[in-house]
């Protein structure tokens, strides 16, 4: 790992689920803009604002900015996408590209899943594409774990939180729905390590945003 663990009681939480040589995550988790709207002016950074619409017209698809929760989904045509076409009709997850400030017993994650043929700016990644919805919302589940945030914080320690971030966190079988019980069950955690999991990790509603 290029990240040095200063706290000695997440080894052997760490090990423990190395040892089943899962996937990493962070396949799952996309590229910094996943849909190719970052662009800038010729021979500058200086970055182009996005032309969209907040009304949707023929060959349009939903677009998610950052400012939507407040101004409403915009919409773009569906040929300006740039990057990861195929997982336009499929479902998946946007989570924030910069969330928490890397002190997990504060930060929690919240994404949501978008709808069938959305797209985003670079304000998030993308989780994903998935089959079915059940997979989608099963995935979004086991992010809202504690657990995860666990795996997330060996890297995270920032408030931008790019694909590296999740290179400790394993993949699941997102045709089953994940709990901590389940999870701490399968990685053979002992009471004392759940309990210091659950003291070191903060619960959600407890959590800064």
């Amino acid at each position: 790992m290029e990240t040095y663990i200063r706290n000695g009681n997440l080894i052997s939480l760490l090990n423990k689920v190395k040892a089943l040589s899962e996937e990493s995550f962070s396949y799952l988790v996309s590229a910094n803009d996943p849909f190719g709207y970052d662009t800038r002016e010729e021979h500058s950074s200086k970055r182009l604002k996005v032309q969209f619409s907040l009304e949707k017209k023929e060959n349009d698809i939903p677009f998610y900015y950052n400012g939507w929760r407040s101004d409403g989904i915009g919409y773009v045509n569906k040929d300006t996408v740039k990057r990861n076409k195929d997982a336009v009709s499929k479902y998946k997850i946007f989570i924030p590209k910069a969330w928490g400030t890397g002190n997990p017993s504060k930060d929690w994650l919240n994404c949501f899943i978008p709808e069938y043929n959305a797209v985003c700016t670079e304000t998030y990644l993308m989780i994903g594409p998935f089959d079915t919805l059940e997979e989608a919302e099963n995935c979004m589940g086991y992010t809202q774990t504690k657990f995860f945030h666990l795996m997330v914080s060996f890297i995270k320690s920032t408030q931008n939180t790019m694909q590296k971030a999740y290179a400790t966190v394993p993949t699941q079988d997102f045709r089953e729905v994940w709990t901590d019980e389940k999870l701490y069950k399968k990685y053979g955690f002992t009471v004392d390590e759940i309990a210091y999991i659950e003291s070191y990790i903060r619960n959600k509603n407890n959590a800064d945003n």
